[in-house]
């Protein structure tokens, strides 16, 4: 388990998540457009090879990738992809858990794993909680 203790902006958030995603994608890995996004051209079940992570600065408030599209590079959301056959199991694992926690996507288990990140640390309701980066990637 790692835990950052610094991250409590969004922005913070952000720069964690790319340096995650960044150091366990494998680049290239084949992926298949899984949602239709207004922002990008994307067709669903589409295929792309995706090549490396978007610039930091197109990543403060979502995860983007750079892909091959036609002749030229793209930047694409992570969200509206799923992997390839071919990626290995840590890419399969790091692709599927940005859209399950991101802070932009909070669900109901959000709630539990306040409470259980509280509990393990010790932290009152409303005080400033630390970030905790669970081995499956996911961010309290």
């Amino acid at each position: 388990m790692e835990i950052i203790v610094d991250a409590y902006g969004p922005e913070e958030q952000a720069m964690g998540w790319y340096y995650y995603l960044e150091e366990k994608l494998k680049f290239p890995f084949t992926a298949v457009c899984s949602a239709k996004r207004a922002i990008s051209p994307l067709q669903l079940r589409e295929e792309v090879k995706v090549l490396k992570m978007a610039p930091e600065e197109e990543c403060e408030k979502e995860m983007f990738v750079t892909i091959r599209r036609g002749r030229g590079r793209l930047a694409v959301p992570l969200s509206q992809l799923g992997v390839g056959n071919e990626a290995d199991e840590q890419t399969r694992q790091a692709v599927e858990d940005w859209p399950m926690f991101s802070w932009r996507r909070p669900g109901p288990w959000m709630k539990l794993l306040q409470y259980c990140c509280r509990a393990l640390c010790g932290n009152k309701k409303g005080a400033r909680k630390p970030l905790i980066l669970f081995g499956s990637g996911g961010w309290i």
